[in-house]
C-alpha cells in the first residue's frame, strides 16, 4: 500500500499478511443473503452497542410486534438498523450510488435516527472515545478531512482492502456525534456488496474482542490486527 495513501488517511496497516476472500460465485447472492439474514445482522449490530434485546426479541420487533420490558431507545435502535440495512440494499442496487459524503450522511440518518444528538449531518462539536488516548479531530476539520480521505480511499485497488480502510478511517475520525462505527460498517458493506462480496457482520458474541481491537487501533493508529479481525468475521455463503 502506498505510504502517501496511508499518510493522507492518518493511520497505517500492512496488507502483506491479509488474505482477502473471493467474490461471491453468483452476483445475486450477496443481496439475497443480506435480506435472508437481516434479523441476525440487526442483532449483531445492536448487541455490539450493549442493547439488551435478545435475538428472538429482535426478530419479533422486525416482524412488527412490540416487545415489553425494554427501553424505547433500544427498540428504536433495532428499527434503525433494519432501516439502514434495507436502504443499503437499495443503494447497492442503484448504479448511480458511489462512495462519498452523500452516502455516509444518508446511512447515518438511518443508523442514528432519534438516537444521536443530530443525524444525517457531520457533528458541529467535539467528541471523545472512552478507554483510549485517541482524540478525534475538531469539527471544523471534518469536511476537508473527509474529502481528502475519500480521494485517498478511491486509490486503493482491492475493493475489500478499500472497504476495510473506510471502516477504520470513519471510526477514527468520528464524523458524527454518535453511531460512527455502525455508519462506517454500513459504508464498508456498501463497498463490499457493490463489489460482489457478502455482507460482513461482526458477531454479537465477539463484542469484547471487537471492543479491545478498536481500543488498540485508536491507541496505535495501526489497523493491521483490526483488519485481520474483520476478515475472520467475514462469512462466505458459497
Amino acid at each position: 500500500m502506498s505510504n502517501s495513501i496511508q499518510d493522507r488517511l492518518r493511520f497505517s496497516w500492512s496488507a502483506a499478511g491479509l488474505a482477502f476472500p473471493s467474490r461471491a460465485s453468483d452476483g445475486r447472492k450477496p443481496l439475497f443473503m443480506l435480506r435472508k439474514m437481516m434479523p441476525e445482522y440487526v442483532w449483531d449490530l445492536v448487541h455490539l452497542e450493549d442493547n439488551a434485546f435478545t435475538f428472538v426479541e429482535v426478530k419479533t420487533v422486525l416482524d412488527g410486534t412490540t416487545v415489553g420490558g425494554h427501553r424505547v431507545a433500544d427498540e428504536q435502535q433495532v428499527l434503525n438498523q433494519r432501516r439502514a440495512l434495507k436502504f443499503l440494499n437499495v443503494m447497492v442496487d442503484s448504479l448511480a450510488s458511489r462512495l462519498g459524503k452523500d452516502l455516509a450522511l444518508e446511512l447515518h440518518a438511518r443508523v442514528a435516527f432519534e438516537e444521536a444528538l443530530e443525524w444525517g449531518k457531520f457533528r458541529e462539536g467535539q467528541v471523545g472515545i472512552g478507554g483510549t488516548t485517541h482524540q478525534p479531530p475538531a469539527a471544523h476539520e471534518l469536511d476537508s478531512l473527509f474529502e481528502q480521505g475519500i480521494e485517498a480511499l478511491r486509490q486503493i485497488e482491492h475493493p475489500f482492502e478499500q472497504a476495510l480502510g473506510y471502516y477504520f478511517w470513519g471510526a477514527m475520525n468520528q464524523f458524527f456525534f454518535d453511531g460512527n462505527k455502525r455508519t462506517s460498517r454500513a459504508v464498508m458493506n456498501f463497498l463490499l456488496l457493490q463489489a460482489g462480496y457478502f455482507y460482513l457482520s461482526v458477531p454479537g458474541r465477539k463484542k469484547d474482542e471487537f471492543n479491545s481491537m478498536m481500543v488498540q487501533f485508536y491507541d496505535t493508529k495501526d489497523a493491521t490486527a483490526g483488519m485481520q479481525f474483520m476478515l475472520e468475521c467475514y462469512r462466505s455463503w458459497d
